[in-house]
Formats: C-alpha cells, sequence, structure tokens
C-alpha cells in the first residue's frame, strides 16, 4: 500500500513537473505569439511605408518619363531652332557678301558720277565765267558779294582712306558746285539783253562827238534808236528807284539790280512803272520816244557798276554769247 501511495507521489510529481514544463511552454508559446503579432504589425506597416514608397517611385518614374519626353520635345526644339540658325547666318553671309559687293559697285558709280558731275560743273563754271568776263565786270568782287557768308561744313571723321578720298572729293565738288551757284546767281542779275526788242545803233559808249555842241564828250551809255513808242523793257530784275523827268534823260527809270548793278533808260516817251515797284526780267517799263535832250526816238541805255557807267555793248554781246543756242 505504502508502494503504491510512493508510487503516486512520484507520478503526481512527474504530473506537475510535465505541468509545469506546459505551462512554461505555453507562456513561451504566448510570449512568441505576442511578438509574432507585433513583428506581423511591424512587418504590415513598414509594408504600408513600402508601397507609399512604391507608389511614390511610380509617380516619380511618371514624372521622370513626362520630364524625359518634355526633354526631348525641347531638345528637338533646340535643334531646329539651331538649324534655323544656321541656315539663316548662311543666308546672311550670302546677303552681306552680295551687299558687299553692290556697295563697291556703288563706291565705283559714286566715283564715276562725281567725276561727271566734276567736269561738266567745270565746264559751266568755264562758260559762266566767261560770260562775266566778257562784260568787263570784276567777278571775284561779283562772286564775294554773292557768297556773304561762309558754308558751314561738319561730319564725323571717317577712318577709311577711301571714305577720306571720297570725303575730299565731295568737299571739292561741293566748293565748285557752290562757285557755280554763286555764278549762276550772277548771271540772273546781269542786264545781258537790250532794251527793247528791234532797235540801230545811232550812238555808242564812250568818247563822241556831241550831236548839239559838236565837241567831243563822254557818252556814258548806248542810244538805241527805233520807232517811237516801242516797248522797253528791264533788262534783268531789280527794283525800280527813279522814275521821272532827269534833265537831259528826260523821262528815265533806273533800276537797281543788286550786287552794284543799275541800269538806266531815257528819252522816254512814257513811263509805265513806280519807284519802288519790283519788276521781272523783260517787263515792260515805258515807251521810247525822244524827251529830253534828243535828237530823235530812240532809248539812251545805260550800264553802272557801284555808280560808275560801263559799256552796255559788252553786256549786249555777253547776252548774244548766252542766247546764242
Amino acid at each position: 500500500m505504502r508502494a503504491h501511495v510512493l508510487g503516486l507521489r512520484k507520478d503526481r510529481s512527474v504530473l506537475r513537473t510535465d505541468l509545469d514544463l506546459i505551462a512554461n511552454r505555453l507562456a513561451s508559446t504566448l510570449s512568441d505569439r505576442d511578438r509574432v503579432r507585433q513583428e506581423r504589425r511591424t512587418l504590415a506597416a513598414n509594408l504600408d511605408v513600402m508601397r507609399d514608397n512604391l507608389s511614390g517611385l511610380r509617380k516619380a518614374r511618371q514624372s521622370l518619363r513626362q520630364d524625359l519626353e518634355s526633354s526631348e520635345t525641347m531638345v528637338g526644339r533646340l535643334t531646329d531652332q539651331r538649324n534655323n540658325a544656321i541656315s539663316t547666318n548662311q543666308a546672311l553671309n550670302i546677303r552681306i557678301a552680295s551687299l558687299e559687293d553692290s556697295l563697291e559697285q556703288l563706291h565705283l558709280s559714286q566715283r564715276t558720277l562725281v567725276g561727271n558731275i566734276h567736269d561738266r560743273t567745270d565746264a559751266n563754271i568755264s562758260e559762266l565765267e566767261s560770260i562775266v568776263h566778257i562784260t568787263g565786270l570784276n567777278l571775284d568782287k561779283l562772286l564775294r558779294r554773292v557768297n556773304g557768308k561762309q558754308i558751314a561744313i561738319g561730319g564725323p571723321l571717317l577712318a577709311s582712306a577711301a571714305e577720306k578720298q571720297a570725303i575730299g572729293e565731295l568737299g571739292l565738288l561741293e566748293n565748285r558746285l557752290t562757285r557755280w551757284s554763286a555764278l549762276n546767281a550772277v548771271l540772273d542779275r546781269l542786264p545781258i539783253t537790250p532794251p527793247v526788242d528791234s532797235y540801230s545803233i545811232s550812238s555808242r559808249f564812250g568818247k563822241r562827238r556831241d550831236p548839239f555842241t559838236k565837241r567831243k564828250a563822254f557818252h556814258g551809255g548806248v542810244d538805241l534808236a527805233g520807232v517811237r513808242r516801242t516797248r522797253v523793257r528791264a533788262t534783268s530784275p531789280g527794283v525800280v528807284t527813279y522814275v521821272g523827268w532827269k534833265g537831259p534823260y528826260g523821262r528815265m527809270v533806273e533800276i537797281d539790280h543788286g550786287l552794284g548793278l543799275r541800269t538806266r533808260y531815257g528819252h522816254l516817251h512814257k513811263i509805265l512803272v513806280k519807284r519802288g515797284q519790283k519788276v521781272d526780267f523783260r517787263n515792260k517799263i515805258g515807251l521810247m520816244g525822244t524827251s529830253g535832250r534828243s535828237t530823235g526816238s530812240h532809248v539812251h541805255y545805260e550800264v553802272l557798276f557801284d555808280r560808275k557807267p560801263v559799256d552796255p555793248m559788252k553786256f549786249m554781246k555777253a547776252g548774244k554769247y548766252v542766247f546764242k543756242g
């Protein structure tokens, strides 16, 4: 019996030991289960993070793909622009070369034109100077009266020798054209036509035998005989400075043409202008007559330079040279 009790105690002790072992294993299992759960939760959280990261990476990849496509498009555009710029530059180089050739041709044409103008201007100047010389007037004095002011000349200094030469040629041409213009202004004022259309010379300028006293005396003009009441015309534009009776001149008109030049028309039958009146070339100023100290119908015609009488026949000779064509 005792042995049986001892056996039971031993079995119970073994059983308790097994129970304790099982309890320990159960506690360990529960701890492992909790740890596994925790790890699973951690893994789930990590999985969510990884999913978020993956989604972000997908979005980033999509954005990169779009950026790449945009970059490829931009590169294509830039390539087209570069190609267009190269083509444009080539076209511009061709255009510049063409313009440079045209400019060179223009320079050659300009030099030729300037040379031709030089030649024509010099010829015209020589012809105009010859006309003034025929009248016997002091050409330099007349030109000084026309060119009362210096012509202002300015502009940038150009470094090119060809440009300097062109400027020099143009400056010389400008001076020649200025002289030509001044000579034309002189010619416009010269009384180089007779005051009547139809006449005969009854007495010339200079010393002659006076028709009344029969003695030698100085005649300050030229007598142009014609039909009574023949129209008498202004021989150059100007301003009437005297009208009326003037001693031996009878009825007389005096016109100031500027530059120191005046003309007188004496022995008129009738005066058709007033003092201070402006007259143009060939305007009618009176009618031929025989008033004053006169032996018949004629006009006593005088030309004065600086109030001194000069030979009108020289002026009429110059006029024939001008109107020869």
